[in-house]
């Protein structure tokens, strides 16, 4: 498991930080190639879901995202989910493009839980392929990508107070790096002048 080498710099310095990661550590980069950001929670994108070549889009318009093929929507997220953010890409390394949604449900005690679910196309139609259990540290935004360079995507999330890294695991998601504590938002992937992603992210000051 990686451990937090570098803590956030000091937002009275700089409002962003960015960090680049190996296999066996993440570093904060030095806060003068810190790029602006334009990330943050998603809003809308495309992405090929069925595997013929042509991109399905993707939205999510309040609290539900809806899948839209050929202009016609072919998938819809249950009411009961107040979803409150989405990444497209490959986060259970299958080969395949999938939807990874983030939401807040409650359950059958009527308390609200916060859970990442993956959304694909099989078989002729889209269906939950994996729900995870409700987490412990609330996610609040998510990112797909190879942030580690070992040619799988990994999930990036901002979970309350900390920024982390997760990698799947042949059926669930295990850490790889959480930061210290701060006040995170905007989180978006960047690339250094090598094209090697990166995590940045807005700090407020505390």
């Amino acid at each position: 498991m990686l451990t937090c080498s570098t803590p956030p710099p000091d937002a009275a310095v700089s409002d962003i930080v960015c960090f680049t990661c190996t296999g066996e550590d993440c570093q904060s980069l030095p806060t003068t190639e810190a790029p602006e950001l334009a990330g943050g929670v998603f809003d809308q994108g495309a992405i090929d879901l069925t595997g013929d070549g042509v991109p399905e889009h993707v939205r999510l318009e309040g609290a539900q995202v809806t899948i839209h093929q050929d202009s016609v929507e072919v998938w819809r997220s249950p009411e009961a989910w107040e979803v409150v953010d989405v990444a497209l890409g490959d986060p259970n390394d299958d080969g395949r493009n999938e939807v990874f949604v983030v939401f807040w449900r409650e359950d059958e005690t009527g308390q609200r839980t916060n859970q990442p679910f993956i959304i694909g196309y099989r078989g002729g139609y889209y269906r939950e392929l994996w729900g995870g259990s409700p987490v412990g540290f609330p996610i609040t935004e998510v990112e797909l990508a190879d942030i580690t360079d070992d040619g799988r995507q990994d999930i990036l999330v901002i979970e309350e107070r900390t920024l982390a890294v997760w990698q799947w695991n042949q059926w669930w998601f295990s850490h790889v790096w959480r930061s210290e504590a701060g006040a995170y938002h905007h989180l978006h992937v960047g690339r250094d002048e090598e094209q090697q992603a990166m995590m940045c992210v807005q700090v407020e000051k505390e």
